[in-house]
């Protein structure tokens, strides 16, 4: 068994940085396709200081990875104009959406808060598109290789 844990790592933009490593796989015998636990890293700048999300337990199937990058393959090549990265629920999710020949970014963040009101943050960015497009896709890419690859304690 190896001890890699496949990880993703945004840090393309001044505006905001997004971490994602997985931390463990969720096997269903043959089931199905592993789900990953991973631990999100996000910070979000702003003028007066920055917001941090952190979150331990974020679930993904290794197909929403996989989607995303053939999203992102498809922006590239014209035939799309978004990509997005979300949890089940969409309690996380990031998005990528071109208009008018610029790309925008955005981060949602909901969290549950037992007997109280849903904790929202929503940031949008205006981003570089060689970056967030062809690096990024790249990335992805390994990422989900490396998801498939991996074998995590779980």
């Amino acid at each position: 068994m190896t001890l890699h844990k496949p990880s993703l790592h945004l840090r393309y933009s001044q505006d905001f940085e997004l971490d994602i490593e997985s931390s463990a796989q969720i096997s269903y015998d043959g089931a199905a396709a592993p789900d990953w636990l991973s631990r999100i890293k996000c910070i979000i700048r702003h003028p007066t200081g920055r917001f941090l999300y952190e979150a331990d337990r974020i679930c993904f199937a290794r197909s929403d990875i996989e989607r995303f990058s053939t999203e992102l393959r498809n922006i590239r090549n014209g035939s799309s104009d978004q990509a997005r990265l979300a949890t089940p629920g969409e309690m996380f999710s990031f998005l990528l959406h071109l208009q008018n020949r610029q790309l925008k970014a955005t981060i949602a963040v909901r969290e549950f808060q037992p007997e109280n009101e849903l904790t929202i943050l929503t940031a949008g960015f205006t981003v570089d598109y060689d970056l967030f497009i062809n690096r990024l896709y790249d990335d992805v890419f390994a990422f989900a290789r490396d998801l498939k690859d991996a074998e995590l304690p779980g």
